[in-house]
């Protein structure tokens, strides 16, 4: 009986010859990144150390112990998993004290791990990696966690070499070049993700903007000098649905002006613009709409009298509120009609 007697019936005495298979997809990206291993059978899993390795997992997060339960379940049952990542004789991370790693951390595979000694067995396959720099290693365990079993996409790949860049100072040039080879296109895909990053980073640090706009608007508000003026174009771009083009033209209008006070007040001449156009019925009719359902979201935050909405739930069964609610949507439901006619 396997460890816990979880799933009887498994035998730990007697290793599977399939339990574990090579996984392409590793042996790439490890390729890609720069990584040397070699792959290894049998290897004890008491010498593993599990549960020390999560201090190195990138999500930051602790074992998911349903999908370990999931795991040890189907392997109990004999299906098999792809090989772990571990450190192997010798191995030294850059800026990391060996007995802080020692042999058998696991970069890839905690939970897998966890359940192989759950399901009863004692012994994995493995890619066993001698030694890589702190940027290969995070490089690796970022991607890893995010490609879910296939190669990493172009997006993802445009994602890692943002953050290696912003974390290890490589240049964004040399970078593409490692991932991509020399391809333009993809270079100057790379610079407008880092500069979305950095005004991103600009929001955030300004306000408690939830950051959801397209890259490519994030992009052409990068000239504005204010942090205050930036926060404002963003949130006049999210309540009206400005497109990238309108961004950019309100964006170069606004650099034209020498002071703070003046670049505020051409965005807020150009709030009283979209407004204007709202009420005449002449803005984009899919702003329109949405301006209609954040009308909607407030009139239901508001409430009757001050008072908030209950639940929907409970709506039903108070008389006064279920007849505001119904008003609202009354209003909404007479407001996107007018809307349906002007479209026409």
């Amino acid at each position: 009986m396997c460890e816990w007697g979880l799933f009887p019936g498994c035998r730990s005495e007697k290793r599977r010859t399939d339990m574990w298979h090579r996984d392409i997809s590793v042996e790439q990206m490890l390729g890609e990144i720069g990584i040397e291993f070699k792959y290894k059978t049998g290897i004890p899993l008491k010498q593993l150390k599990v549960r020390e390795s999560l201090k190195n997992n990138a999500r930051n997060i602790p074992l998911d112990e349903d999908t370990v339960m999931k795991y040890a379940h189907d392997m109990a049952k004999g299906v098999s998993f792809p090989a772990l990542v571990i450190t192997g004789n010798g191995f030294s991370i850059s800026g990391i004290s060996k007995n802080q790693i020692g042999d058998g951390f696991i970069l890839s595979g905690n939970q897998r791990a966890d359940a192989a000694q759950k399901s009863g067995q004692t012994t994995v396959d493995a890619y066993i990696v001698k030694s890589c720099s702190q940027e290969q290693m995070d490089d690796f365990i970022r991607r890893d966690n995010t490609r879910h079993g296939r190669p990493s996409s172009e997006d993802e790949k445009i994602q890692a070499c943002v953050w290696i860049h912003r974390r290890h100072g490589r240049s964004l040039k040399a970078l593409c070049s490692q991932y991509f080879g020399n391809n333009a296109r993809l270079y100057g895909r790379i610079c407008n993700a880092n500069i979305a990053e950095t005004v991103s980073e600009r929001l955030l640090q300004a306000s408690d903007i939830q950051v959801d706009l397209p890259q490519s608007s994030l992009v052409v508000m990068n000239p504005i000098p204010d942090a205050s003026v930036l926060c404002d174009v963003y949130r006049l771009a999210s309540a009206y649905g400005l497109t990238a083009a309108e961004i950019d033209k309100l964006v170069s209008d606004i650099c034209r002006e020498k002071s703070e006070s003046e670049r505020h007040k051409v965005v807020v001449d150009k709030k009283d613009e979209l407004n204007h156009r709202v009420k005449t019925g002449t803005m984009r009719k899919d702003v329109l709409l949405r301006k209609h359902l954040t009308s909607f979201r407030n009139a239901l935050a508001r409430g009757c009298n001050g008072s908030p909405f209950p639940p929907l739930c409970k709506i039903i069964t108070n008389k006064k509120q279920q007849a505001e609610f119904k008003g609202v949507i009354d209003q909404i439901i007479m407001g996107l009609k007018c809307l349906k006619g002007k479209a026409r």
